[in-house]
């Protein structure tokens, strides 16, 4: 799916999949599947994704602030 989409293929139910995917995966670092859809999504990724982006973000700031906090002490 990954390379239909990077190949702008017509089909708006590829990046739908994809965003939801990426979704699921966004806290697994070491899959690979995560980072080659979070490539995708940078490279031809519409504005459709970024609600999903966002929603990541929210979901992980939390965990970098206190990772952030370990870190320096």
């Amino acid at each position: 799916m990954v390379k239909l989409f990077k190949s702008q293929y017509p089909d708006p139910e590829i990046e739908k999949k994809l965003r939801a995917r990426l979704y699921e995966t966004a806290l697994d670092d070491c899959n690979p599947v995560r980072t080659s859809i979070a490539d995708a999504m940078r490279e031809v990724g519409s504005e459709e994704a970024l609600p999903t982006l966002e929603a990541i973000l929210f979901d992980l700031e939390p965990s970098a602030k206190i990772a952030q906090v370990f870190s320096g002490g």
